[in-house]
């Protein structure tokens, strides 16, 4: 007959509430590796700021406006160089709006403040034309008198200020791009109190582990199974996932700005859940093997007499 614990309950029925805890526990630690991925990464504001500013924006705005001109265009320089003098600004309000948007996502505060002065692109455009009208005229000018040549100038330059004018000043989101935000923040913040809930069953389910098993081998044996386990089924899920957002990112429909960045941002993002999947497999495959070398009888866990 088995014999009772001061619980009211027999081996077989601790045996029964061990493998049951186990289970339980292996699908948590399962669960908990994206929660924990994306817990420190793309709800983690500083991790997306480190990502988008790797983001090459300048190269992403010369290939949508280089790439389609004629080779030798003469408004080619003057593109390149425009955006070479925005290079910075485009880095910083890139920045400054998608922070805007993950604190807004996150719940931070409740005010979306996203919005772009263009005043700093309408002057570059102006200085940068004038500039490049002054050093190299178009070839037609040239049997202008000096005169005429500097009426035309001026027109041109006046041709050019009217159409930088017609460019707002502000540009302001949409309603969708608020209404989709509005709709990432409940299940954001379900991720979020979904990640801390499956910290505080880990801990509940290796405690009741602990006190199911009392002695080192059986304790040793359950939890080396279920992380080495848990660990497999993430590699498993961060290959799988990984190897479908990868090929995604090198679409040939995206332009190579994109690609590149995509391409890296993806590796950064389930960098954590690959070191989590093969660290709780070599713990995990280290407990078993431990749990095998320990003699029988064993000593419980406390050694309180």
């Amino acid at each position: 007959m088995s014999k009772t614990t001061r619980l009211g309950l027999n081996n077989s029925g601790k045996r029964v509430l061990l493998v049951i805890s186990g289970i339980l526990l292996c699908l948590v630690l399962t669960a908990f590796g994206p929660l924990f991925v994306i817990n420190n990464t793309l709800l983690n504001p500083d991790f997306v700021t480190a990502e988008v500013q790797k983001f090459q924006v300048a190269e992403f705005f010369k290939e949508a406006y280089l790439k389609p001109l004629p080779a030798g265009d003469r408004y080619a320089a003057f593109i390149n160089e425009t955006i070479e003098d925005l290079r910075p600004w485009l880095q910083q309000e890139m920045v400054k709006n998608v922070s805007g948007m993950e604190e807004y996502v996150l719940g931070n505060t409740d005010n979306l403040t996203i919005s772009t002065s263009l005043d700093p692109v309408k002057n570059a455009i102006n200085t940068t034309f004038s500039k490049n009208l002054s050093e190299s005229p178009p070839p037609e000018f040239q049997q202008l008198s000096p005169e005429n040549k500097a009426l035309a100038v001026k027109q041109l330059e006046a041709q050019m200020a009217a159409q930088v004018d017609a460019i707002p000043s502000v540009i302001v989101p949409d309603t969708g791009l608020r209404d989709l935000l509005d709709d990432l923040r409940e299940p954001v913040k379900f991720l979020r109190v979904s990640y801390w809930i499956a910290i505080g069953a880990i801990i509940a389910l290796f405690a009741a582990i602990y006190f199911l098993g009392r002695r080192v081998k059986p304790v040793a044996r359950t939890v080396g199974i279920v992380v080495f386990i848990a660990g497999l089924l993430n590699t498993a899920l961060f290959m799988s996932v990984n190897d479908a957002l990868l090929a995604q990112a090198l679409s040939p429909a995206l332009p190579d700005s994109i690609k590149v960045w995509a391409f890296g941002a993806v590796q950064d993002v389930f960098r954590p859940l690959n070191i989590y999947s093969i660290a709780f497999m070599i713990i995990g495959f280290a407990l078993v093997i431990f749990s095998i070398r320990v003699k029988s009888p064993l000593e419980p866990v406390t050694a309180s007499k």
